[in-house]
């Protein structure tokens, strides 16, 4: 008694069809209210007038396979109600069997996946979206690349020419007016490739296993000269972990953090550094703490916006960018990228979910 009354109010379709002609035996009340039919309409017409054309062949094969073995696993198939609408779903069937083994019927059972399957779709469709926009973006960038660099550079190469022309013939007003209009245009090329550099991250790398010691290691090693002009004392954990990550954008997240740590100190204080790492619940923090000037904590989000250059860093030179570019990388693995006010200095934590 309780079989069958799970049987007949089970969300799953069930029925029983018979091996020799495919006809069906008994159905459950959830078949019948999906596909809007009677139970008189169903048992006894076979299994494969509830199927809709377009999986016809693919319900034939798993009615062989049920016929050979006694079972069918997981076969997606599509469903007709009596009103014509498609019902995605997944097959499922076991075999009852007499004392000497023939099969007798099937215990089939079908799972509606249509909510799925349109979910699917739509996310699919959303990826079509995302791959167009994606090649505008890359039109967009070839222009900005060569449209814009075009003009730049005209402006440069001709107003540095003025410049040699009329040197010691032009008053001073008129040599300051050209040092400004290349300086304008040095600035704007800075823009520019910083804009296609941003746009760049995440297109060229291949995930693989990174080794965040490594990925230091290498951006410590290629500021050498930087370090010794500054006199910058970097301490680094031996025991940084591996994570799977973009080798190349890592390496442009710790540049750039690394650079702003040396860069932004006064010049009455040697530049030190501390990088280490913590493993919490799903993740890795990498810290690296400095004892430069220090960020206000009210500039927490702007400082990460593009073409930022807060007063408080005392910038005058770069566009911008670097912490932009630390957001995007950080973003790219799924984690974040933050910092605290120190005493002195800042510590930034970049966070990655593992």
């Amino acid at each position: 008694m309780l079989y069958r009354y799970l049987y007949e109010t089970a969300h799953e379709m069930h029925a029983s069809v018979s091996p020799k002609n495919g006809l069906v035996i008994k159905c459950n009340h959830t078949l019948c209210e999906k596909l809007g039919y009677t139970r008189e309409e169903i048992i006894g017409q076979p299994i494969f007038n509830l199927y809709d054309p377009q999986s016809m062949s693919a319900a034939e094969k798993a009615f062989e396979s049920f016929q050979k073995s006694g079972e069918v696993r997981d076969a997606e198939l599509i469903l007709k109600t009596k009103k014509g609408r498609k019902l995605n779903v997944i097959l499922n069937v076991s075999s009852v069997r007499n004392k000497k083994g023939d099969l007798l019927y099937s215990r089939s059972s079908w799972y509606d996946i249509t909510a799925r399957k349109r979910q699917e779709n739509k996310e699919r469709e959303m990826m079509k979206m995302l791959t167009h926009r994606n090649q505008e973006m890359e039109q967009f960038t070839s222009i900005i690349s060569h449209d814009l660099n075009e003009p730049i550079r005209t402006i440069k190469s001709f107003s540095g020419l003025l410049h040699d022309r009329l040197q010691g013939e032009a008053d001073d007003k008129t040599m300051q007016y050209l040092a400004l209009t290349r300086k304008s245009a040095d600035k704007m090329q800075k823009l520019v490739d910083a804009l296609l550099n941003y746009r760049r991250l995440g297109s060229a790398s291949v995930e693989s296993d990174v080794s965040l010691q490594s990925i230091l290691e290498n951006e410590i090693n290629e500021l050498e000269g930087y370090i010794e002009l500054t006199g910058a004392e970097i301490k680094l954990d031996g025991n940084l972990p591996t994570i799977k990550g973009f080798p190349e954008d890592l390496a442009v997240l710790f540049r750039n953090v690394l650079h702003n740590a040396i860069k932004f100190v006064p010049e009455d204080r040697t530049p030190q550094i501390k990088i280490s790492s913590k493993e919490e619940a799903g993740g890795v923090t990498v810290v690296i703490s400095d004892n430069g000037i220090g960020i206000d904590p009210k500039y927490a989000k702007k400082v990460f916006e593009m073409f930022q250059q807060l007063h408080v860093l005392n910038a005058d030179s770069g566009v911008g960018m670097g912490l932009t570019y630390c957001q995007k990388v950080a973003d790219l693995h799924n984690g974040k990228i933050w910092f605290e006010p120190q005493q002195v200095g800042t510590c930034f934590y970049i966070n990655f979910n593992t």
